[in-house]
């Protein structure tokens, strides 16, 4: 018998926490994971996290993932271990990826908690879509970012300022490789 985990531990990464004693933002420590739709208790806590984070994209990647079993759920968490057991409370952002061409990896969606999104001004956590992209950067160095779609007004100078570039001038051609990091 063939010991099955769920949620797959990648890298701990550093986010910004707002300290109510200081009045600032502070290092906080999360885990970035990635998800394994083919076990039911990761679909359990995407279902909650669509149920929870109401009108975001977080419904979007919880239904493709239904019919799609190939795309490739992250998540930025607060949850330490038991990975097993994904707290879908303590979840932070979700993005999605899917694989349709050898060494590009297409962003379908990226999605903070909607309380903790860069237009709330009362947030107690930054820097949550930044980190996601970092460790994407970091799993995917020797291959292509691509996005597959913009939803919203700000999200285009979101990924510039991630480093992402317009490839010939459309926008469905905002990609990231390596080589922009060292620019």
């Amino acid at each position: 018998m063939e010991v099955s985990f769920k949620a797959q531990f990648i890298n701990r990464c550093n986010i910004q926490k707002y300290s109510k004693s200081t009045r600032s933002f502070l290092p906080s420590e999360v885990s970035f994971i990635e998800l394994d739709t083919n076990k039911w208790r990761d679909r359990r806590a995407l279902r909650k996290i669509s149920k929870k984070w109401e009108h975001s994209l977080a419904d979007n990647i919880y239904r493709s993932q239904k019919s799609d079993k190939k795309l490739r759920i992250f998540a930025l968490t607060e949850q330490q271990s038991n990975f097993e057991k994904l707290d879908a409370e303590k979840v932070l952002g979700l993005t999605q990826l899917q694989d349709s061409e050898p060494n590009v990896h297409y962003i379908d969606y990226l999605q903070t908690k909607p309380v903790y999104t860069a237009n709330n001004p009362d947030r107690e956590y930054k820097d949550i879509g930044r980190r996601i992209l970092d460790n994407l950067k970091n799993i995917f160095r020797k291959d292509t970012l691509k996005l597959s779609s913009l939803y919203e007004d700000g999200i285009i100078d979101f990924y510039i300022k991630n480093n992402f570039k317009f490839e010939k001038f459309y926008l469905d051609d905002l990609i990231w490789v390596d080589k922009f990091e060292k620019q």
